[in-house]
């Protein structure tokens, strides 16, 4: 802005020493055209900029506050996913209960059931397996 009024003030003593005074008038109005556009551009740069700082530190002390509130949350979140896991666990386990006991006989891999059997026995050992180490995961945090 210095600069720009220095070279306005330069070019209108300019103007006045000169013969044609009219032509000199309209070649620096044309000039304070130009040199008022790259100020309003300057101006513009510096307003997004002190804006963007801005934006950067609102985000920064957000997400300081938050910090504790997202460690909370997570082992929460752990905690939760373990419980339903667990009530998984416990579906397979009773429909395990509910197979009928001749069927765990000598010969069940023959039998009616034995896919069921294999299948349920999997599953809650599967999401036996998943509960706990949600549960473990969420004490090392």
């Amino acid at each position: 802005m210095r600069l720009a009024g220095r070279l306005a003030g330069e070019r209108l003593q300019a103007a006045a020493n000169s013969p044609n005074p009219v032509a000199q008038a309209q070649a620096l109005a044309q000039e304070a055209q130009g040199l008022r556009t790259q100020a309003n551009q300057a101006a513009r740069q510096v307003a997004v900029q002190a804006g963007g700082k801005a934006a950067k530190a609102a985000g920064r002390g957000i997400l300081g506050f938050l910090r504790p509130f997202t460690r909370v949350g997570h082992i929460l979140w752990l905690e939760v996913t373990g419980v339903f896991f667990g009530l998984f666990t416990l579906w397979f386990a009773v429909d395990l209960d509910r197979i009928p006991h001749t069927a765990y006989a000598p010969g069940w891999l023959s039998g009616p059931y034995h896919q069921r059997i294999l299948m349920d026995a999997g599953l809650a050992l599967l999401f036996t397996y998943l509960a706990l180490s949600s549960f473990w995961r969420a004490r090392r945090r």
